[in-house]
């Protein structure tokens, strides 16, 4: 079951153990974890540049469309557009990796 929680409200939910799960940002991701009461997830081995693999899209897609959340599958070339990312990239320069990356406890 998906429910649709304010990022404020999502750290007591996890703590109450109202929920499984939650998908948050930050400042509220790393006060969470000082708290114990978030767990970072390990790197998902997206690419640093931006780029979203259209395959990875296909299975979120089909996982929504399973549910019955969208009412059709989309080309997943006609919706991802990547653009914007080849953009950001021109502007912003190639990813720089990072040497010893940090790597969740």
């Amino acid at each position: 079951m998906l429910i649709a929680l304010p990022f404020p409200e999502m750290a007591l939910a996890l703590a109450n153990r109202g929920i499984e799960a939650a998908t948050g940002n930050e400042p509220r991701a790393t006060q969470g974890e000082g708290q114990d009461i978030v767990r970072k997830v390990p790197p998902t081995g997206q690419d640093p540049a931006g780029y979203l693999d259209p395959a990875t899209f296909a299975v979120y897609r089909d996982w929504f469309a399973d549910r019955g959340l969208v009412c059709r599958k989309v080309d997943v070339h006609q919706a991802l557009d990547q653009s914007f990312v080849d953009y950001a990239n021109a502007v912003l320069g190639a990813y720089p990796p990072a040497v010893q990356p940090r790597r969740p406890n």
